[in-house]
């Protein structure tokens, strides 16, 4: 799968500070280490799954200089991402580690997946009203800057 990029020696590599990261790569690597699967969705139509084996976060990086939200994805994948996960987080500011971590500590320590929603301000509510259609009464952290939802 074209989406996955960070292997677990990648992770190994940006824990131990061979290769330089920023803290909420940091936190996701530290996942990683742990059995976490990470799946880096990218803008683009193309399939992606979770791990059957192994809890999985999805990190969608909506935020590439421009937003495209979940219609720019391949909507099928995203629907059963969201159904299958317990958590969320829609992030529509600079990177905030303590965002990622809390994602990060549900799926380590319940073995569950989550869902980071990396995107523009345009489309913060586009995606955090499809999560809660499709995963009504599950938690939803929303990191926005001043204008936003929250």
């Amino acid at each position: 799968m074209r989406n996955l990029q960070i292997t677990p020696a990648g992770a190994e590599a940006i824990l131990s500070g061979a290769m330089p990261s920023q803290p909420h790569i940091k936190v996701l690597a530290a996942a990683m280490v742990c059995g976490v699967y990470i799946v880096n969705v990218i803008q683009s139509k193309e399939p992606f799954r979770e791990h059957k084996e192994r809890p999985t976060i999805f990190l969608v990086g909506d935020d590439l200089g421009w937003a495209v939200g979940p219609d720019g994805l391949h909507m099928p994948s995203v629907r059963r991402a969201i159904r299958s996960s317990v958590a969320f987080s829609v992030i529509s500011c600079a990177p905030l580690a303590e965002s990622y971590a809390m994602s990060a500590e549900m799926a380590v320590a319940r073995g569950d997946n989550v869902m980071i929603v990396e995107t523009l301000l345009d489309y913060e509510a586009v995606w955090y009203d499809l999560i809660q259609k499709l995963a009504p009464n599950k938690p939803i952290l929303l990191a926005t800057i001043k204008g936003g939802r929250a």
